[in-house]
Parts: C-alpha cells; sequence; structure tokens
C-alpha cells in the first residue's frame, strides 16, 4: 500500500485526545479503514495533544478528517486544528 496523505490533528488537551468514548469510536474506524485498505492504522505521536496519521489518498484523509470531526463534537472534545497534507517523498 502506497500512502500518499498525512493528517495532523492538534487537540485542545492530551485529556481531549484520550477520551474514552472518542477512542471507541476512533478505533471502530480505524480499523474500518485498515479493512479497506485506506490506511495502515499507525499513529504517530507528536505531541500528547498531536498525532499524525498517514493515508491512501486524498479522499480517505478527509473521510477521517469529516470523521474525527464530528466524533469530537459528539464526545464534547475539543480539536483546535487539522490538516491534510502530501507525504514528503
Amino acid at each position: 500500500m502506497t500512502l500518499t496523505k498525512t493528517t495532523t490533528i492538534i487537540w485542545k488537551s492530551a485529556e481531549d485526545q484520550q477520551q474514552l468514548d472518542l477512542g471507541i469510536l476512533r478505533d471502530t474506524k480505524l480499523y474500518d479503514m485498515i479493512i479497506a485498505g485506506k490506511t495502515d492504522g499507525h499513529g504517530i505521536p507528536v505531541t500528547t495533544e498531536c498525532t499524525t496519521r498517514n493515508w491512501l489518498d486524498q479522499a480517505a484523509a478527509e473521510e477521517y478528517i469529516s470523521f474525527i470531526t464530528d466524533a469530537a463534537a459528539t464526545c464534547k472534545v475539543s480539536i483546535i486544528s487539522t490538516t491534510i497534507t502530501d507525504i514528503a517523498v
């Protein structure tokens, strides 16, 4: 699998990123996306408030950002920013 995009999510706090209900939702979504061949599923911690993940393409990255933004609102936690960038070759 060739991954071409990276998402970076910065959370308001480490507690927001690690909130239990959010974690359950995130793990379920990531499992589905791994099975679909859209990601390797590996989160790369940058800080306690920031994680990056790699994706197959722009559509997969956008799908995840849309999902995690909605899940954060459902779980009442805060995201400071989300970005999608090309993976440096």
